[in-house]
């Protein structure tokens, strides 16, 4: 009995320096083991007590061969969406945004669609937030309708080269606003990765792989 005592005391001890606050498959089968050997012969430990801790033990044995799987797959993901974007530099893609460049005098695509009918009206802004142009497009159905500027200013000067922000607004027949959702074009110049997620990377900024709705060339 001294000896038993001994021994767990012992593993006691081990436990401590080891300083864990998680058990692994191997510790779980040597307590089991320890606790069936040091038993009390008079008290033997109870078969329906040692048939749950051996439940408990496969349902362990199966979460962790679970969480493995969705490790595997996880990275299996990341590679493949690593790939992918690798694949799109040097292509020009549509994506969520409302970002326009202009280039040579000559201002990239960019695109919008209607939540319903409506009179629609484009508001051209330069990135220190200054108006550059106002563009009355009319009535547009809900069907996507690419944005026509030619780069010039209210005044009709060409606009220096570089990145601008357009914005649409659209108001029904009775005068209330409609849902809008605007779209730009960039060619890809690289990609990035920030905390796990793959950044597709323009002369406008920035772009995720699930912002990409369409690849145009």
């Amino acid at each position: 009995m001294i000896s038993s005592i001994s021994s767990a005391k012992n593993s006691t001890s081990n436990v401590k320096q080891n300083d864990r606050t998680t058990l692994s498959q191997y510790d779980f089968l040597n307590l089991l083991i320890t606790q069936m050997r040091f038993q009390n012969p008079l008290n033997p430990l109870d078969f329906h007590e040692m048939t749950s801790q051996l439940t408990q033990f496969g349902s362990l044995d199966a979460l962790n061969r679970i969480s493995k799987s969705f490790e595997n797959l996880i990275s299996y993901q990341a590679s493949i969406n690593s790939l992918q974007a690798a694949n799109l530099i040097g292509k020009k893609v549509k994506s969520f945004g409302n970002s326009i460049t202009v280039e040579g005098g000559k201002a990239s695509e960019a695109f919008y669609q209607l939540s319903k009918p409506g009179k629609v009206k484009v508001h051209i802004i330069d990135f220190h937030g200054n108006l550059v142009r106002v563009i009355e497009e009319g009535f547009k159905n809900a069907s996507e309708h690419k944005l026509i500027w030619d780069g010039k200013d209210v005044n009709g000067n060409p606009v220096p080269d570089g990145v601008y922000l357009y914005r649409v607004s659209a108001i029904d027949e009775s005068g209330n606003a409609i849902g809008v959702n605007s779209f730009q074009s960039n060619r890809i110049t690289g990609v990035s990765f920030e905390n796990g997620i793959v950044y597709l990377n323009h002369n406008t900024g920035k772009t995720t792989m699930e912002d990409i709705i369409t690849i145009l060339e």
